[in-house]
């Protein structure tokens, strides 16, 4: 809800359903500041330096004061920096005088739309409603009043009569609607319409957030013959440290025919790598017995 600030021309908003927000305007601009209850009350220990009460008493009065604006005993509003900032001081009396200044910040267009422009749309649509459904209530009464009359019925009280209602004349006579919106556009939903369109011009969605992607780790596998030592590239990300595996599994068939005498610079059916800053190659082969026919 819009409360004018005494005899200026500043109207302030002030809700507290999540955090504590105070917006001005002027029907121009829009100003606003947010505070959780921590720096609300910072805000108003500050603002009345010296007062010592209980911390909840402080936001009690607090909320009193910018909810009760027709009390204020004194009040400074002050515009710095080009209109970008708005300081406001205001002054109540609870058996002795309690303050809160804050700055506000000027609010972007699509803040102004949500503040200012939006509800006062909401209002006019409200108010176009019920001036339709009273129109036909007065039509609707004068015609229950003519049958009445029909009926052989008299109103006895000559206070109470009244001239019939003229529709014609009431409309000709309140034009401000269809001067602004057009007289094409008398439909009740037309307003609704319009703010559903401004709505989606205005307040366009912001892209979603999403978070980064863990970082991948590149691993460039060399020959098989890699060399002991021989380092990994790796990108990004840090370094990554991981014990080698010496055990090597092997399948038991088909049976792999092993010289006695390989060395281990040669080629192998089996090997592990493992990603690390280093890199270490181990084989474990179990020993082969040679195969030696036996005499008869």
């Amino acid at each position: 809800m819009w409360k004018r600030i005494k005899d200026t021309a500043y109207f302030l908003s002030f809700s507290n359903d999540r955090e504590y927000e105070i917006c001005v305007t002027d029907y121009v601009s829009v100003w606003i500041s947010s505070h959780s209850e921590k720096a609300f009350l910072a805000q108003l220990k500050e603002s009345n330096d010296g007062l010592e009460m209980e911390d909840i008493e402080f936001v009690q009065k607090g909320v009193h004061l910018l909810t009760n604006l027709d009390n204020l005993k004194k009040y400074s509003i002050e515009r710095k920096e080009n209109g970008k900032s708005l300081f406001i001081t205001l002054t109540i009396s609870l058996g002795f005088l309690f303050i809160f200044e804050c700055k506000l910040s000027k609010g972007s267009e699509e803040l102004y739309f949500q503040k200012v422009t939006r509800p006062l749309l909401n209002v006019i649509y409200d108010i176009r409603e019920s001036e339709s459904e009273l129109r036909r209530l007065l039509l609707r009464k004068d015609k229950q009043i003519e049958e009445y009359k029909c009926e052989g019925g008299e109103i006895v009280l000559r206070h109470l009569k009244t001239i019939p209602y003229n529709d014609e004349e009431h409309v000709m006579k309140y034009r401000a609607y269809e001067e602004q919106f057009g007289a094409c556009n008398k439909s009740p939903t037309f307003i609704k319409e319009v703010i559903e369109i401004l709505e989606k011009n205005i307040l366009k969605d912001k892209p979603a957030i999403h978070p980064e992607p863990a970082p991948k780790i590149k691993i460039e596998a060399g020959p098989s013959n890699m060399a002991p030592g021989q380092s990994v590239k790796m990108e990004p990300g840090p370094s990554i440290k991981m014990e080698p595996d010496t055990t090597v599994l092997t399948e038991p068939d088909p049976p792999m025919k092993v010289e006695p005498k390989q060395e281990i610079g040669e080629e192998s059916n089996a090997q592990v790598v493992t990603a690390s800053v280093s890199y270490k190659q181990v084989i474990k082969r179990e020993n082969v017995r040679a195969h030696v026919p036996r005499k008869r």
